[in-house]
């Protein structure tokens, strides 16, 4: 931490900000194919990690390596049994698959010189993992996994869309990349995925799947081969999250996209329904729990443009479950509905927003607001989620 901060006080000094954070940092090299296959080429060398010269070898400097690296560990958490509400479930998780900033892919959340709106998200304590939904693979701020890690969450590398069923991207050509074999017939990406994610220390990837290939044999057990890949290497926390079309879980989606409890695929993000929780969000939680052994990985998605009408009673029906909250690609809905006259009225009124939130706004979770039954009003989400905290260093 110390080496990022003196960098960035001295690129700050030489005025490297003065035309903007983008035009300093340079992700058009950090691609998720080019870095797997340097990583892939380290491999074939017998090494996890390349060499900074094979960094450069492909555009990425020393630079871009060290803002984009996390530099602490994830911390351990207290003990989950002594929360203040003893009456929620302990292991019930908060995933925020939202942006960092404010744009679409590149520097945004990145140290910059726009700092009167600088996205400081602070709800790390009630935070199980974050999404980085506006950043590619392996382009995630290192900041961000700094702060997540502090806390004892997650900070996952990036995401990838796949939007076919609309127009969009094929998923065609990662499909065919991640195929690939080698000599001994197993799937030559694997490890590389892995080391590229250790290297990094980001704790895993997100997919925006809305094409038709996820269910191919081949990307199905190029992902088990990753879980059982980060198992291997003691790599905790890892997950491959993937959004599809599909609100529910059943037989027929689990061997594609969930798995088992001793063969994960991917832990699922179930769609909204017109960004509201899906109904029957109990009907695939007992599926996952009771037949694949596992519902941990299991989330109820809903989209946070807005807190009324989404659903909320079906959290009550499935008390057990996870839920990820989305909106939207370039900012988070709690950010982009922030307003203030000043910069510091903005900020302070961002913080405000990201309380009421999840504390109902009393900015104290031992004193939730008297209606927190009364979802119309809505009190936040710790009358349903545990507030999480750490263990210091």
């Amino acid at each position: 931490m110390r080496k990022k901060a003196l960098l960035l006080a001295a690129l700050l000094s030489l005025g490297v900000f003065n035309a903007g954070a983008k035009d300093f940092y340079e992700f058009d090299n950090v691609t998720a194919q080019s870095v797997l296959n340097l990583f892939l080429k380290a491999k074939e060398a017998g090494r996890n990690y390349p060499t900074l010269e094979e960094f450069k070898s492909i555009g990425i400097s020393a630079a871009d390596i060290e803002f984009i690296r996390s530099h602490v560990r994830r911390s351990e958490l207290v003990n989950p049994e002594d929360h203040l509400y003893p009456n929620l479930y302990k292991d019930r998780q908060v995933f925020m698959c939202t942006p960092m900033g404010n744009g679409s892919q590149g520097a945004h959340g990145y140290p910059s010189n726009d700092f009167g709106k600088t996205d400081v998200w602070t709800m790390w304590n009630y935070t199980a993992s974050f999404g980085s939904w506006n950043h590619g693979f392996f382009q995630a701020p290192g900041s961000w996994a700094d702060a997540a890690h502090k806390n004892g969450a997650r900070l996952m590398s990036g995401q990838m869309f796949f939007e076919e069923a609309f127009g969009g991207a094929s998923d065609g050509p990662w499909v065919n990349f991640i195929s690939q074999k080698d000599g001994t017939g197993n799937y030559k990406y694997v490890e590389p995925m892995i080391n590229a994610l250790l290297y990094f220390g980001h704790d895993g990837i997100v997919y925006n799947w809305e094409a038709n290939r996820y269910g191919d044999a081949d990307v199905v057990a190029f992902h088990k081969a990753l879980y059982k890949k980060a198992k291997e290497r003691n790599f905790t926390g890892y997950g491959s999250v993937v959004y599809t079309l599909s609100s529910s879980l059943d037989a027929g989606r689990a061997a594609l996209v969930y798995g088992t409890k001793d063969e994960p695929i991917h832990e699922l993000f179930l769609n909204y329904a017109g960004g509201a929780i899906a109904n029957g969000a109990e009907n695939s939680y007992n599926y996952a729990q009771d037949v694949a052994g596992d519902a941990s990985r299991l989330y109820a998605g809903v989209h946070i443009a807005r807190i009324e009408g989404r659903n909320w009673e079906e959290l009550d029906y499935a008390k057990k479950m996870n839920l990820i909250c989305w909106g939207e690609h370039t900012s988070n809905q709690l950010y982009s509905h922030t307003s203030g006259s000043t910069d510091a009225e903005w900020q302070t009124n961002y913080q405000t927003m990201q309380e009421h939130f999840f504390s109902g706004g009393n900015g104290n979770p031992a004193k939730l607001p008297e209606n927190e039954d009364d979802r119309a009003s809505y009190s936040g989400y710790l009358s349903d989620f545990p507030r999480y905290g750490k263990v210091d260093a």
